[in-house]
């Protein structure tokens, strides 16, 4: 029985030669296509998420606010309550200039005798979903 339906199946593909090469070229060019976009669906979500770890927002904050501040505290306590998955860095005027040493050892030499950089609050870890 088995070997009755595979002589009918190939005595059908030889017959119709043109219809069967045209439907494995289909099922071949789809299958390449579905897998390419799955291939392209893994790449850009794992593009997107190291884009999106590199990015990071700078708020500079007035001479008159350092991190003991109620201000501050009131804006980082607002911040993490609204997203709990950011992370919020305070860094003071030292810091955000060794930050600029390691980026541009130049321009910190002009620098280095006052330190004009504000004191600065970081806000990371930002979803591309929550970018409006």
């Amino acid at each position: 029985m088995i070997s009755r339906i595979f002589q009918y199946a190939v005595a059908n593909i030889f017959r119709n030669t043109f219809l069967s090469f045209s439907s494995i070229l289909v099922l071949t060019l789809l299958m390449f296509f579905i897998n390419t976009l799955i291939v392209l669906n893994g790449v850009s979500n794992d593009v997107i998420k190291g884009i999106n770890n590199k990015l990071s927002f700078s708020l500079y904050l007035n001479d008159q606010y350092d991190q003991n501040s109620i201000e501050y505290s009131d804006l980082k306590d607002d911040i993490n309550e609204a997203f709990p998955e950011i992370s919020v860095v305070y860094k003071d005027k030292a810091q955000v200039l060794e930050e600029l040493r390691e980026k541009d050892p130049e321009l910190v030499r002009i620098l280095e005798k006052t330190n004009p950089l504000p004191e600065t609050i970081s806000l990371s870890n930002i979803d591309l979903k929550q970018y409006s």
